[in-house]
């Protein structure tokens, strides 16, 4: 009789017990197949035993601060992942967070970018306000003279 200690072992010796009960009709009579074929099933528990203890449940501090359970592979940093499933997600993870970062850091750099235009305009806002106006009709003088080319600009290819 096994000695049980866990209700795991419990489980496990039930359906030991249930898979030969099953396959006694299947098999043959002879004692030591029989024994040959209960050691290959307490082999197959023994290999799903070892799997359910690399799949440790590890704490891991979420972003919000709480503490929550998540179920994780534990996974050794220096081997190779043999999976190409897994090795494909873990790449495409990769690719996103340094696209997302890409995006943040080019999205800072335009508000930057921005901000630098807004504060220049109203300096330039606040410097035309003290000169002379005939300063500001020449500069909007100026201005039209420059957008009757660009006007121009679209007729020309299609004449071409």
């Amino acid at each position: 009789m096994l000695l049980i200690r866990h209700k795991r072992a419990w489980d496990d010796y039930l359906e030991l017990n249930s898979i030969t009960r099953g396959m006694k009709n299947l098999m043959p009579k002879d004692p030591k197949k029989i024994k040959a074929e209960r050691e290959h099933m307490r082999q197959i528990l023994k290999r799903r035993k070892a799997r359910q203890r690399r799949e440790r449940i590890y704490r891991i501090r979420d972003n919000r601060g709480d503490r929550k359970l998540r179920r994780i592979r534990k996974i050794q940093k220096n081997r190779k992942i043999k999976n190409f499933k897994k090795r494909k997600q873990l790449r495409n993870r990769r690719i996103r967070n340094l696209r997302k970062q890409r995006q943040l850091r080019n999205r800072r750099a335009q508000n930057r970018r921005k901000a630098q235009q807004r504060r220049a305009a109203a300096k330039k806002a606040q410097a035309s306000t003290t000169p002379k106006p005939e300063v500001t009709s020449s500069t909007s003088e100026l201005t039209t003279e420059v957008t009757s080319p660009t006007s121009e600009l679209p007729s020309t290819p299609s004449a071409l």
